[in-house]
């Protein structure tokens, strides 16, 4: 437990030199173990609380805050004394540590406020009870000269929770710091190597700073733990006296005077074996208005992957169903999405031995709102052959109106329409404009003309390819008549 008080002592030290007022520090002695129950065994510091009793054996022992159920359940509760909290816009910190013993799910914390020392308040939500040991802090505002605090604990059965470390400071925490872990590297059968960066760190300088690890998730400074300097920037952690054939979990922290950062958690293995290989992120597909598939290329070893998506190109943030998403194969739709917006996503390989560091980062681009509905929609993202066969699908899976031979003088009209005289047509061959009123077999007359002719094409003026649009223009009558069923070559006058 000297840990504890130091970290006490670090606490108070840098509340002071960041403008923070220390107005209640508890350290008590010990997480663990208790003597005889009682309260001639209280500490001297803790008979400053009121103690009461929601149930039947509720209790605090000496030198440890532990609230335990007897043989019914409610509410337990301990209360500070009255603290003056009127100053800096009437903000706080409130901190504490907690360890819980027993299993049952419906056991939660409460923090309460009351501004005339009777009538309180909740703050924020409940707390679930942590395992193993773990630094709650929680910002009081509004506070007055009449201000007290209460941790409220429902628990059942033989649950419990121990509480230590409680210390109330006078302006409210501005952040704890930001970091990276760094993937695992040289791993043997009893080391390895990890690291981490601190970007950020929060409202305090950084005092503490390296890895820590456990065969369990989610690591912390309770567990193993290397100690790698201070302030921010990279840093290298050495794991040592690892055990063979060991499965562990890792996480760079950094600890200012609000609190506790994690990174990433990694994990690997010391029996040989190593966690595959970096996959390599490719560009993505199917791009749409709100969505595009995700590809990156198979890496050695995986069993499956961990895909990021985010709008920061530093994953600062990320998408909400697509946070370490695990997928199976080597791409994934992405839906859900605004258009005109760029999104960047990586990947990471996993097996049982642990997970590979990050991939390359690629961008993807969402369309514009589709002017066309969708048409388009299925030769997005395609090139060459593929887009020819999709344009070519498209197509013929939406051309599909067949006119009449004797209808198509009235489509011509707006085909081949003069953009310089809605009135009139342009002529092929001539590339004369003409009027549309006046189509007919006379000498100034205009018809239709196929530019391959019926007679090669024995196709005559029969649907579909008789009366196809894409090859039946205005021509000159008498041009026309004169051109006959002769193929285009260089000739005469």
């Amino acid at each position: 437990m000297k840990r504890a008080i130091l970290l006490s002592l670090v606490l108070l030290a840098f509340s002071l030199m960041w403008g923070q007022t220390t107005l209640l520090n508890e350290p008590f002695t010990s997480l663990d173990g208790e003597t005889a129950d009682g309260s001639t065994d209280i500490s001297s510091s803790l008979n400053t609380y009121t103690v009461t009793s929601g149930w039947t054996g509720t209790k605090i022992y000496k030198s440890i805050g532990r609230l335990k159920m007897g043989s019914s359940s409610g509410l337990g509760y301990i209360v500070t004394p009255t603290v003056n909290l009127s100053a800096n816009s009437g903000a706080a910190t409130y901190s504490f540590s907690l360890l819980q013993y027993g299993t049952d799910t419906s056991k939660f914390i409460q923090v309460l406020h009351a501004t005339d020392g009777a009538t309180f308040v909740q703050v924020g939500a409940d707390i679930s009870i942590p395992s193993p040991v773990a630094t709650i802090t929680v910002n009081i505002t509004g506070g007055t000269a009449n201000s007290k605090i209460k941790i409220q604990a429902k628990l059942a059965g033989s649950n419990r929770f121990y509480l230590d470390d409680i210390l109330l400071t006078q302006g409210a925490s501005s952040g704890i710091p930001t970091l990276t872990t760094a993937a695992i590297s040289a791993i043997t059968t009893i080391s390895a190597t990890s690291g981490g960066n601190v970007t950020s760190q929060g409202g305090s300088s950084v005092t503490a700073r390296g890895v820590c690890w456990n065969t369990s998730t989610a690591p912390t400074i309770s567990n193993s733990l290397t100690s790698d300097g201070s302030g921010t920037g990279s840093f290298v952690s050495n794991l040592t006296s690892l055990t063979a054939s060991t499965l562990y979990h890792v996480r760079a922290y950094a600890t200012n005077a609000q609190g506790t950062a994690y990174g990433e958690e990694y994990s690997f293995s010391t029996s040989g074996n190593s966690p595959p290989a970096v996959p390599t992120a490719t560009a993505a597909t199917n791009v749409s208005t709100n969505s595009f598939t995700a590809n990156w290329n198979a890496a050695s070893g995986a069993t499956s992957y961990r895909l990021d998506v985010s709008t920061s190109n530093t994953f600062t943030s990320l998408l909400t169903n697509y946070n370490n998403l695990t997928v199976n194969t080597t791409s994934q739709a992405v839906s859900g999405l605004s258009a005109n917006t760029p999104y960047y996503y990586r990947v990471r390989a996993y097996n049982t031995n642990g997970t590979s560091a990050s991939s390359n980062t690629i961008i993807a681009t969402t369309l514009v709102n589709d002017p066309y509905s969708g048409y388009y929609s299925s030769v997005t993202g395609l090139s060459g052959t593929a887009l020819k066969s999709g344009l070519h699908t498209i197509l013929r899976n939406t051309h599909t109106h067949e006119y009449s031979y004797s209808n198509l003088e009235t489509q011509m009209k707006a085909t081949d329409e003069d953009p310089n005289n809605s009135s009139n047509v342009i002529e092929l061959y001539t590339g004369w404009s003409v009027p549309k009123a006046d189509y007919g077999g006379g000498v100034t007359d205009w018809n239709k003309e196929h530019t391959w002719s019926k007679s090669h094409g024995d196709f005559g003026e029969t649907a579909p390819a008789g009366t196809d649009l894409h090859h039946l223009r205005p021509c000159d009558a008498t041009v026309n008549s004169t051109k006959s069923n002769r193929d285009f070559d260089y000739g005469s006058t």
